[in-house]
């Protein structure tokens, strides 16, 4: 494979790579350059031409059926003959294609001049060869159908479509029905000018005969749509037509159930099939037997016949001085039970009496006694005075109902009757009985959480409120678990001793630096020229500046976290371990003994300070190399025999 030019796939209103001789697109914020030249550019190369990798697919075996050329798929056959074996049917060759092209327009058959239907052939040729007779050209001499009184074009067989169907479908030949579209057969009722449908008859007429209904005129309106009248023409409908009737649907419903004409909603002793109820003075349809519903249940139930209840609530009772309300046939409730026993009589006046015991002010409802005392004399026992509410609260602890029975409430008397242990009450809307509890009752005088712990078995105690915001000084962040929120509560899940969070960064703020040609680093939060940071793929600077994005990665790679990188820095006063100068714009390099791991893993307790690329480099690296009695810099000497990291070190195991 050798270096060739890309392979052109522009699209229309699509910008091409700046690179030249390069047809790929152009990617977004990548300087004009297309991926493969972009990622070039990014990691140092020279921009040279990409190269096109050409795979080639590797080429079927043929299929296994003699004559057949088609690429195997399954079971060394092609697609077709692999589907007829699996259907059982015997391998046979496959129909080929026509090949493109313009499609025929008339039939292949000698001498046919028929246009083309399909496998080019005309329908009738089309036809024989389904059926597997022999193709032949029709005679110049047959034009019309062979059956004598038919004048219809021939199809097939000399016969016209619609004989040539009685023909196969093995009926003798017969004359068709006359129905064309230009002159349609008529229907065969009276007066009935529409088109033949079936049976001699329309479709509307078809379908009364189909219904088993008498055979009778439509009414039809054969003025167009808009002239038609939009009401029912019956005087005083509102309804709207229906149809071309000209009449609603209840009053096209009466035409078409032989019924006279007559307002919706009303009914007449004549005219209609439901008569007036056989009872004297009754207007209501009869039902069953000549009876209305109500008259028919008397007969069903062997009572006496008599006028039915009529609802008059407004009105009052019919029998003089009687100021009481109808309830029944015009009369209040006790008339109306005189007048099915007897003769009506004026009701005796009923004078509010007292209980007939001693010191009972309450009002008699029953043999002289209020209903209390009458319960008591009922069940057999000796009338005594009645307890008055309000003597005493119940004795149970923290319960402000009144006391009923043996000093306590009807509720917790109750629970003494059952033999079950006292408890709180449940009372809806009233705070926990549990002490110092404002939640709402929910089960027996507690909340939730407090019947919860009775129902285990639990120590009653205060139920703990739920922390909302997190326990790291500074954070104002939500609570999620023991304690802290979503972030600490992962540093302490993974072992790490809990720092702030950072927090995020607005993009309408790094916008407007971007727009000024310079970008904040997240973490020393230092506002720098963008041509100091680093372009990711999408065009924008890197959230660190090359400092502490150097702490970052050395932090990874010489396991110490970057806190202590930048208290490491903030002891040297961000100058150099050796030299004391500042290092710029320049990455730090972080010094450690070369002698104390291995080269994969490293402890974080050989980290010794942080250097400039020269005295890492040039200085330090070829003064270790020196033989011991040779090492008389004494500037080195103090570097290596008391490190700045090791003091940091050193400081925080002694806090």
């Amino acid at each position: 494979m050798g270096n060739k030019p890309c392979l052109p796939r522009r699209r229309p209103g699509m910008t091409l790579c700046d690179f030249e001789g390069c047809t790929r697109p152009a990617r977004a914020k990548s300087g004009g350059l297309c991926a493969g030249h972009y990622t070039q550019r990014n990691m140092g190369q020279p921009l040279r031409p990409l190269r096109h990798v050409r795979r080639t697919a590797p080429a079927k075996a043929p299929c296994s059926f003699s004559s057949c050329e088609n690429p195997s798929r399954s079971l060394g056959l092609c697609g077709g003959h692999y589907a007829q074996a699996r259907a059982s049917k015997p391998l046979i060759p496959l129909r080929t294609r026509r090949p493109n092209g313009p499609a025929p327009t008339g039939c292949e058959v000698p001498d046919c001049t028929r246009t083309h239907h399909a496998s080019g052939l005309c329908r009738p040729h089309h036809r024989e060869h389904a059926g597997g007779e022999e193709l032949h050209a029709p005679a110049p001499d047959s034009v019309n159908c062979r059956f004598t009184p038919c004048a219809g074009k021939v199809v097939a067989r000399g016969l016209c479509n619609g004989h040539y169907n009685q023909e196969t479908a093995g009926k003798p030949l017969t004359e068709l029905r006359e129905r064309s579209l230009s002159n349609p057969a008529a229907c065969t009722y009276t007066g009935c000018s529409r088109p033949y449908h079936a049976k001699q008859l329309c479709a509307a007429h078809y379908t009364q005969l189909w219904r088993n209904e008498p055979l009778r005129p439509l009414l039809l309106d054969d003025r167009p749509a808009d002239q038609r009248p939009e009401h029912c023409t019956f005087s005083g409908c509102t309804h709207p037509c229906k149809g071309r009737s000209g009449l609603c649907n209840g009053h096209y419903t009466q035409v078409q159930r032989g019924q006279s004409l007559r307002p919706l909603g009303t009914f007449t002793p004549t005219g209609t099939r439901r008569e007036l109820c056989a009872f004297p003075g009754c207007d209501k349809p009869s039902k069953s037997k000549q009876w209305c519903t109500g008259h028919y249940t008397q007969t069903l139930r062997g009572q006496e016949l008599r006028p039915l209840r009529t609802k008059q609530a407004e009105s009052p009772c019919s029998f003089e001085t009687c100021p009481r309300p109808a309830r029944t046939a015009g009369l209040c409730g006790s008339h109306y039970s005189q007048s099915r026993r007897g003769p009506l009589k004026p009701l005796p006046a009923k004078a509010p009496s007292p209980c007939s015991y001693e010191e009972c002010g309450l009002p008699a409802e029953a043999r002289g006694l209020c209903s209390a005392h009458y319960s008591q004399n009922r069940l057999g026992r000796s009338l005594a005075p009645l307890k008055k509410p309000g003597g005493r609260d119940c004795s149970f602890p923290r319960c402000d109902k009144y006391a009923t029975t043996r000093g306590w409430c009807p509720g917790h008397y109750t629970q003494y009757r059952q033999g079950r242990e006292l408890r709180p009450l449940h009372i809806p809307g009233q705070p926990c009985t549990f002490d110092g509890c404002d939640k709402l009752q929910d089960a027996r005088g507690w909340c939730r959480a407090h019947y919860t712990q009775s129902q285990r078995g639990t120590e009653m105690r205060p139920v703990q409120q739920p922390k909302t915001g997190c326990d790291f000084p500074g954070c104002d962040r939500p609570h999620l678990g023991q304690g802290l929120c979503r972030a600490h509560y992962t540093q302490r899940r993974k072992g790490r001793v809990l720092h702030p969070v950072r927090s995020t960064r607005d993009p309408r703020y790094l916008a407007e630096l971007r727009a000024q040609d310079t970008s904040e680093c997240r973490a020393c939060t230092k506002i720098l020229p963008i041509e100091t940071f680093r372009v990711r793929r999408d065009g924008l600077p890197q959230p660190y500046c090359p400092s502490c994005a150097s702490l970052r990665s050395q932090s990874k790679k010489f396991n110490v976290t970057v806190e202590f990188l930048v208290r490491l820095a903030e002891r040297q006063e961000e100058l150099c371990g050796i030299c004391r100068t500042n290092k710029g714009q320049a990455a730090w390099h972080l010094d450690h003994d070369h002698s104390c791991c291995p080269v994969d893993t490293r402890c974080g307790t050989c980290v010794r300070g942080l250097l400039c690329h020269a005295c890492n480099t040039r200085g330090l690296a070829w003064y270790e190399q020196l033989p011991p009695h040779l090492r008389t810099f004494q500037l080195l000497n103090d570097y290596l025999d008391n490190p700045p990291a090791h003091i940091l070190q050193s400081t925080d195991e002694a806090l």
